[in-house]
């Protein structure tokens, strides 16, 4: 082979190379990059957020409909905005969801904000089963490496005492925002948040259909 041909064909494959490199990072639709092992979690939980930020929008949407409640459209906090909205429904809107309304802007706060534990356990209150995602947290004892490698084989076998559950944490801070990321995404909770939140969206959107007819009787009610 020529020094030409030989020298055209490592251009080639050179080529091919960072073609192939370019092509493994490369953002998927989602926008996560196609080899990023924590792509799926973040799916998943981009998935759920959506639909958690799409309750508020709505509720905003419904109070800036009615006469009266649209200065509470842009509350800063939600939980005034809900307040508003429950008041002026009255009886005309269930204590049952009332409390869906409350009981899920407090869990997709949660979510949305990383304490996924609390969230977990809100989530259980609004119909979600228990499930355990198996993520397991090791604790180092000291910084010889060995010895870590050594607990973190004995970790993978199950020894007792050289790991603890994720979802025996006492709190978020205890499995870390990463650890919990990772549990939930296992044990599937996202998916079920995301099927809870669009619950919610669904029952703010029956309001809104309701507010025309609660509206149209008040205001033919004599003087």
């Amino acid at each position: 082979m020529s020094k030409n041909n030989r020298a055209n064909r490592q251009r080639k494959q050179q080529r091919a190379k960072q073609a192939q490199n370019s092509n493994s990072a490369r953002p998927r639709a989602d926008g996560v990059p196609s080899n990023d092992p924590l792509g799926p979690f973040y799916a998943q939980f981009k998935d759920a957020a959506g639909h958690a930020a799409l309750i508020e929008l709505k509720l905003r949407m419904l109070a800036d409909k009615i006469p009266g409640l649209e200065r509470y459209a842009h509350e800063h906090t939600l939980a005034n905005v809900e307040k508003q909205l429950v008041a002026w429904f009255g009886a005309e809107m269930q204590k049952a969801e009332a409390d869906l309304l409350e009981q899920v802007r407090v869990a997709r706060n949660k979510l949305l904000h990383g304490d996924f534990r609390t969230a977990r356990e809100l989530l259980h209150g609004l119909g979600v089963p228990e499930a355990q995602g198996g993520v397991r947290l090791i604790e180092f004892q000291g910084r010889d490496a060995g010895g870590m490698l050594a607990q973190i084989d004995a970790a993978a076998g199950g020894e007792p005492g050289s790991f603890s559950l994720v979802s025996d944490a006492a709190s978020t801070a205890d499995g870390g925002i990463f650890g919990w990321l990772l549990e939930l995404g296992n044990a599937g909770y996202f998916p079920y948040a995301s099927e809870v939140f669009k619950r919610a969206a669904g029952l703010v959107d029956r309001l809104a259909v309701r507010a025309d007819d609660v509206r149209a009787a008040r205001e033919a009610q004599p003087a």
